[in-house]
């Protein structure tokens, strides 16, 4: 497919197998830039008009050149954060959580916060959350806080505890001693209770911790991200925007206000090009939340042109979301209605799913990292309920994925694996008939979070037009992903024209 337009390109990636996701051109081995944007595709005799003397003719070596990964969902300020925490994903025991953070406060000296995060109480042998007594064994003279691997549970020590004046604080979210009316230590949902309290109090460079997670997601292929997070609102949009202007962010974000602060937001300054606004986001919980004030949120926001993101996991939690997305009329608009998670789905509502209109945004690096539990926490006839893909798919209700990170790494490579394998991290299959195609694998990594977001017309595919966003794989980490493929880099990751990322150079920025 050639442009008309014969200036010569900034850019022409030659000797690749392209895949543009472009129904009018499915494949291609060159592909050809300018001005940021995709303005051919084709064989590369058919491309060498584009080439003038100051173009950029960048060998890919027979790699896959695919549309650029896009995350729809993740928590980028808290993944940033990991980058200075400790983490705990591997632990398996309150002990061994209780030694790491005695050897951070011995290599850390001072009296600064300690942070860790990822801890899973169904993987520790005492089967339960640790608690401020667990913490105070291991650091009493100074905060800590340990971050579950879902970030809705939090767990302080006694120093912290005090420290943020929650020892006698009347808050539904800190559980207490039944005997002694003492905090246990253990916060739940608490997130945007500690919002702000802990990170300001902690002393820790932000900016460096947000450059080193930006540089990690251009090496995996990513080169746009939604942030999910509820807490957002127009501190954070600032924060972003701010991040982008002195460069320490240098992947595109589409921001996910809060549904108590997607207003203020709205207020605030105007999107940019890096910086966009997502739909407003709910968080559901079965045990909380009331179905009528459910749907007067989704109702207002959608009154206001704005789409909707539900947090909903439980099956319990995924009817709520239905009834709201049921009871509401929605305007017209690009962006889609979604369902973050939908960690289970029954048979029953794919017909309600598409009947609606609304997508899912699932995470199947879960069914590779929490799956050996999964079988044992369920029953084997609701295993293929659990964290479904082909089934969405075939009944026609928009897939896309996201990470959750830092609950799970946003490797493309950990997804693409998960989707395509269904395999658990101790080798056992799940659900295999839930597996989607290597085609279908990326359309759901790169075109289906563009579109449920609305800007499908610019990223998600490589067809003229589109913003010159692509990655390029080596080519088993399509055809045949493995275990061994899940975390590989890019070769080579392009932002809008520009070589970004480079395997085996030194770090992320122009080559």
């Amino acid at each position: 497919m050639i442009t008309r337009d014969r200036r010569p390109a900034d850019l022409v990636v030659a000797n690749a197998r392209v895949i543009t996701l472009d129904p009018r051109r499915p494949t291609a081995e060159a592909l050809a830039a300018r001005d940021g944007r995709v303005v051919a595709v084709g064989a590369l005799d058919e491309l060498r008009a584009c080439i003038g003397p100051y173009t950029e003719v960048v060998d890919s070596e027979g790699g896959f050149a695919v549309p650029a990964f896009h995350d729809a969902h993740l928590h980028l300020l808290s993944f940033a954060r990991t980058r200075s925490r400790i983490d705990c994903r591997q632990a398996r025991s309150i002990g061994v959580l209780r030694g790491a953070l005695i050897d951070r406060a011995r290599q850390t000296p001072g009296h600064g916060w300690i942070r860790a995060f990822g801890y899973d109480d169904a993987l520790l042998a005492e089967g339960r959350h640790p608690d401020r007594h667990d913490l105070d064994a291991a650091v009493a003279d100074r905060p800590v806080r340990v971050q579950h691997r879902t970030l809705h549970v939090d767990v302080l020590n006694t120093r912290a505890f005090r420290l943020l004046g929650l020892w006698e604080a009347n808050r539904p979210e800190v559980e207490r001693e039944p005997a002694t009316g003492e905090p246990t230590g253990r916060l739940y949902h608490a997130a945007e209770m500690l919002r702000g309290r802990v990170e300001r109090a902690a002393v820790h460079d932000l900016a460096a911790d947000v450059r080193a997670a930006s540089e990690q997601l251009l090496a995996w292929g990513i080169t746009t991200v939604q942030d999910a997070s509820v807490t957002n609102g127009g501190e954070e949009w600032e924060l972003f925007h701010n991040l982008v202007d002195r460069g320490d962010l240098q992947v595109r974000v589409f921001v996910c206000p809060g549904a108590e602060h997607w207003r203020t937001v709205l207020a605030a300054q105007p999107e940019s090009g890096r910086v966009r606004l997502g739909p407003v986001k709910l968080m559901l919980d079965e045990r909380t939340s009331d179905p009528r004030e459910v749907r007067a949120r989704v109702a207002e926001a959608r009154g206001a042109g704005r789409s909707v993101a539900l947090h909903a996991v439980s099956e319990a939690e995924v009817a709520i979301a239905l009834d709201a997305l049921r009871g509401s009329s929605a305007p017209p608009r690009r962006a889609l209605d979604r369902i973050e998670h939908g960690s289970v789905i029954p048979d029953a509502w794919l017909d309600d799913l598409r009947a609606i209109g609304a997508a899912v945004v699932g995470q199947p690096a879960l069914v590779y990292d929490r799956g050996d539990v999964y079988r044992t926490a369920y029953p084997p006839d609701l295993h293929g309920w659990l964290h479904r893909a082909r089934s969405l798919v075939a009944a026609g209700v928009p897939y896309a994925v996201g990470s959750d990170a830092p609950v799970t790494d946003p490797a493309p490579g950990l997804a693409l694996f998960a989707l395509q394998r269904r395999t658990t991290r101790g080798g056992s299959l799940m659900a295999r008939h839930e597996a989607l195609t290597a085609a279908e694998a990326l359309a759901a990594c790169t075109l289906w979070p563009a579109r449920v977001v609305g800007a499908d017309g610019e990223l998600g595919s490589l067809r003229p037009g589109a913003l010159a966003d692509l990655a390029v794989l080596d080519a088993d980490v399509l055809e045949t992903p493995s275990a061994e493929t899940r975390d590989r880099q890019a070769r080579m990751t392009i932002v809008e024209g520009r070589v970004v990322w480079r395997r085996g150079a030194r770090r992320a920025g122009p080559q």
